[in-house]
Order: structure tokens, then sequence, then C-alpha cells
């Protein structure tokens, strides 16, 4: 019987190559996958960068229709037979503009950021409060400090929402004018904040030192926020923001804001009471407030 034929040992350098292959193989294998998963990455964030731009100012305007929804709510709790057309003008503005991001904003949630994520969903969750807010305001059975609360929290939702968007993308060419368009809209914000105290003295006819001092506080935020933005906008907000300067409507603007926060509240004699009365009435008439206010507000948006 023939004896089995034994198997033929591998060479050297077919061992070699097993030994030398095998693990390149590998390499190769997970390079491509790596690879795969780095370009879907790399899309995936572009994305999220694009639709983060494209949404800026949309949710820019969308907010500073909120701010002022604020300001002519608080116009309406003291007068609203007179402001009441105006009011849902405005709450229409704002429903369209707010459902139009909103949308937006939740079909971003699968590309975004988890701390990203839970700003969206908080925003999301504060707008849908503002109908049984507006109800109790059509009611009557609101005060004008919960008013305030609710729209404050809302914009600096919108706000914190920018802010975290900024961070959240590691490229310094978006980073800087991301930040730096979160600074402007908060600039925008502490100015209609102002805004908004001057609503209700120009709904009553009166205005309280109290009113006077917060006005003066919200005026101070609005413009040390504003000279502080200067130092890191780009060259082209820049510009814009130097032509605002010299515009009519800004000059003009800040010239009611000085003779507004420096009014002396002087008294007068009531001949029906026979007593002296303080004269708690505004310097400016609404009119030319928001003759200035409204496009200095708008060009403040647009440079952020």
């Amino acid at each position: 019987m023939q004896a089995a034929k034994k198997k033929r040992a591998p060479l050297i350098k077919t061992r070699l190559r097993r030994i030398v292959l095998a693990p390149v193989s590998a390499l190769v294998v997970l390079w491509l996958i790596g690879s795969v998963y780095l370009a879907y990455g790399t899309v995936v964030q572009y994305a999220y960068v694009q639709a983060n731009d494209r949404l800026l100012l949309p949710s820019a305007l969308a907010l500073t229709a909120v701010m002022d929804e604020r300001s002519v709510t608080m116009a309406y709790l003291d007068r609203p037979r007179e402001t009441r057309e105006t009011l849902l003008d405005v709450r229409a503005d704002v429903d369209q503009r707010m459902g139009n991001i909103l949308d937006e904003f939740r079909g971003l949630l699968s590309l975004s950021p988890e701390k990203v994520q839970k700003r969206i969903t908080y925003l999301d969750e504060k707008f849908k409060e503002i109908g049984e807010l507006r109800a109790r305001v059509d009611q009557g059975n609101i005060d004008r400090e919960e008013v305030e609360e609710y729209y404050n929290d809302l914009v600096m939702a919108g706000a914190d929402l920018f802010d975290e968007q900024a961070r959240s993308v590691p490229s310094p060419e978006v980073v800087g004018p991301s930040v730096s368009a979160v600074s402007m809209f908060r600039v925008v914000d502490a100015l209609a904040r102002a805004d908004a105290k001057l609503s209700r003295g120009f709904a009553t006819g009166e205005f309280s030192m109290d009113d006077q001092h917060e006005f003066v506080a919200q005026v101070g935020a609005y413009e040390s926020m504003l000279e502080a933005v200067d130092d890191y906008l780009g060259p082209e907000p820049t510009n814009m923001l130097a032509s605002l300067r010299d515009n009519e409507e800004y000059v003009h603007l800040h010239e009611l804001i000085h003779e507004i926060a420096n009014r002396m509240i002087t008294t007068e004699f009531d001949p029906y009471t026979g007593q002296e009365v303080e004269d708690l009435s505004l310097p400016v008439d609404e009119a030319e407030w928001r003759s200035a206010y409204l496009p200095v507000k708008d060009a403040l948006t647009e440079i952020g």
C-alpha cells in the first residue's frame, strides 16, 4: 500500500506574504470604514452649518417679532380697545414666523449636537405656552410682570439657542460671525425691553419714576453691549454699524433716549383738588419714538 504523500510545507515567501498581507488587509478595511465615516460626518456637519447659517436671520426676525408682541401686549393691558387690532396683527406675524423657524429647527434635530437639541426643544416647548398667556391677556387676568417674564424667557430661549449653535461648530470661520450675530441679537433685545417699558407710559400717559429707572437700566445695557460688540464684528457688519450710527433715525433715537432718561418730574397745581400733583407725562410722544426706534431696531437685526 502506497504511503500517503506528505503535504508540502509552504515556501518562506508565501508564509511571509500571509503574515504581512493579513494585517494590511485589515488596516485597509478599517481605513475604508473610517474614511466613509469621516466623509459622512463631514457631510452632516456641512449640512448642519449651512442650515444654521440659513436660519440665523429668519430666526432673529421671528424673535424680534416676539419682542414687538411684548411691547404691544404691555400697551394692551392698559389700553385694550385702542390696541386690539395692532395686537392681533403682531400675534399673526409671530405665529407665522415662529411656526416656520420651529418647523426648520425640528428638521435639524437629528443633525444637531445634544446640547443644541435641548435648546431647540426648550424653545419649542416655551413657544407652545404662548396660547395660554394670550388667553389670559385677553381675559384681563394677568399682570404685566408675568407678561414681561414670559416674553423675556421666550426671547432668551432663542438667544441661548443661537449661542449654543454658534459654539457647537468647530470652524473658527463660522464661530466668529455666529457669536457676533448672537451678541447683536442681545443688543436688540435690550433696546426692545426699553421700548416695552415705554409702551405702558404711552398707553396710560404716565411714566413713573420706577419705570424710568428700569428704562435707564435697559438703555444702559443696550449701549454697553453695542459698544462691546464693536471689538469682534467682521468687516461688513462693522461698516454697516458705522453707517447706521450716521443715520438720521439713529441719531434722533439717541436724542430721545437722552431726553427720556433725564426727564425731571415736576409738580403743578390742580385747580379741582387744590393740591400739588406730579406731572408724570413722557417728554416725547409715541409717534416720534416709533419713527426712530423701529428703523434702528430693524437695522440692528439685519447687521446681526
